[in-house]
C-alpha cells in the first residue's frame, strides 16, 4: 500500500464518519461495487480521477477536499 492511498482512504472514512454514512451507502450513492469502494476507503487502491469525483460528489465535497491530506 503507498502512502497516498492510504491518507485518501482515512479521508473517505472520515468523511463517511461524519456524515453518518457506511461504505456500503457511499457505494450506492456512487453506483461504484461496494468491493471497489472498500478498497479505496482500506487504502488498497486509489480511485481514478472520474471514481474521485463520483466520491466526492456523494459526500458532498469537492475533489480536492476528498485529496486534502497532511504532508506524507
Amino acid at each position: 500500500m503507498s502512502a497516498m492511498n492510504e491518507a485518501i482512504g482515512e479521508r473517505i472514512r472520515d468523511l463517511c464518519r461524519e456524515r453518518d454514512m457506511t461504505v456500503v451507502e457511499l457505494a450506492n450513492a456512487t453506483r461504484l461495487p461496494v468491493a471497489e469502494v472498500n478498497a479505496y476507503a482500506a487504502g488498497r487502491a486509489r480511485p481514478c480521477p472520474t471514481r474521485m469525483r463520483r466520491l466526492a460528489r456523494a459526500l458532498g465535497v469537492t475533489t480536492d477536499a476528498l485529496l486534502r491530506v497532511e504532508a506524507l
